[in-house]
């Protein structure tokens, strides 16, 4: 299914197909006038739940609050190995390590732009993967601004760096 249907609309999809594959099996023993009108129901329900359900034409997009989400970033670093931490949880790194950060995110069509607020080295700031290395100051913040793709609105995460001398 594609990843710009609501999972709820992709679950509703997958049943009606179903009912649909049933509805095949036990046609000889219903009338024609009753089959006729159990396909006509499934294939307009199955249109409807399409178009209601696809991001970039339902009209009930705003209304249902769909906007993206991120679930986690995931931090590998030398020291500590891979962590994951949710959007604007701090983490600690010492001023000299490398990490590399990746978003978790509910979808995989999207596009990324990192900025890092006190000056640290962004390596592949427009994509959605990134190595930092951070600044010599006591903090930073990353910001993530990402813009999903389905015609959702984007979203601004961040992680806040506390750096070790």
């Amino acid at each position: 299914m594609s990843s710009c249907l609501h999972p709820s609309a992709q679950n509703l999809l997958l049943i009606l197909l179903v009912l649909l594959i049933l509805g095949f099996l036990i046609r000889k023993r219903i009338s024609p006038r009753s089959y006729k009108l159990i396909l006509l129901a499934n294939a307009l329900l199955f249109a409807l739940t399409l178009w209601l359900g696809d991001y970039r034409y339902s009209p009930l997009t705003s209304i249902r609050g769909d906007h993206f989400t991120l679930q986690e970033f995931v931090v590998l670093t030398r020291e500590k190995g891979e962590k994951h931490i949710a959007p604007n949880e701090i983490i600690t790194l010492g001023s000299s390590s490398a990490a590399f950060i990746q978003p978790v995110p509910e979808t995989e069509t999207m596009t990324c732009h990192w900025r890092s607020l006190e000056g640290g080295q962004l390596d592949g700031e427009d994509s959605c993967a990134l190595t930092y290395i951070p600044p010599q100051a006591e903090y930073d913040i990353l910001r993530l601004n990402i813009q999903p793709g389905c015609g959702r609105p984007s979203a601004v995460e961040q992680i806040r760096i506390s750096i070790l001398p």
